[in-house]
């Protein structure tokens, strides 16, 4: 890989659109192809196929003209870029969302992405088992992930506690996280924090309903 990969920061829609493209890969895979052309992506991910070409040239040349891109090759490149070549560790915390979601944890081992435990404020989810399993206290944060060495967690529980669980996801070492809990979070600058309100994405969308 070249040290550009990995050296300065790529602009956040380049890493989002990446994503994209190791989505449609997987799906490509799973329908049982071994290349693909840029159209092919293009229709998959509704981006230009000369957006697809003019991203994947920043790393190198991937493709064969009139061939296209060999699939589990260029799977295997844009994880590097992405970084998913080294192992990561993610912490889970509100099983619900985790049972609702369950089939995206098989992807996310694909991936070299582990999950660590999974954890909830709710004393009756607590003790439960979700998707092989138990789920921990949230109060017990502290001494199960003292070691493990994470790198992200998803937080799907939401109200008040959800501002704490948050500090202290970073302290055990969580340097990305999926906010699911319909709070605002305030974390340090050097924390990613992608978050999805359902509700509000419902009504900013209302408004392209008029249009």
């Amino acid at each position: 890989m070249q040290a550009a990969d990995r050296g300065g920061r790529m602009p956040d829609r380049v890493v989002n659109r990446l994503r994209w493209y190791l989505t449609a890969l997987d799906s490509f895979a799973a329908d049982g192809f071994e290349s693909v052309s840029s159209w092919q992506l293009a229709e998959r991910v509704g981006i230009g196929a000369a957006l697809i070409r003019k991203d994947l040239s920043r790393f190198g040349e991937f493709g064969t003209p009139s061939y296209g891109y060999k699939i589990e090759f260029l799977r295997e490149r844009i994880q590097g870029i992405l970084c998913l070549d080294t192992p990561r560790k993610v912490a889970w915390v509100g099983s619900c969302a985790f049972r609702h979601n369950a089939a995206a944890i098989g992807r996310l081992a694909e991936h070299n992405c582990k999950l660590a435990a999974v954890f909830d404020t709710d004393a009756n989810e607590i003790g439960a088992e979700v998707g092989g399993f138990r789920v921990l206290s949230a109060d017990s944060i502290r001494d199960t992930l003292a070691g493990a060495g994470i790198s992200a967690a998803v937080l799907a529980v939401g109200g008040s506690p959800a501002h704490e669980i948050a500090r202290v996801l970073v302290d055990m070492g969580a340097r990305a996280i999926l906010n699911l809990s319909g709070e605002f979070l305030v974390l340090p600058e050097h924390v990613k924090v992608a978050s999805v309100d359902l509700a509000g994405e419902l009504l900013e969308l209302c408004y392209y309903c008029q249009h």
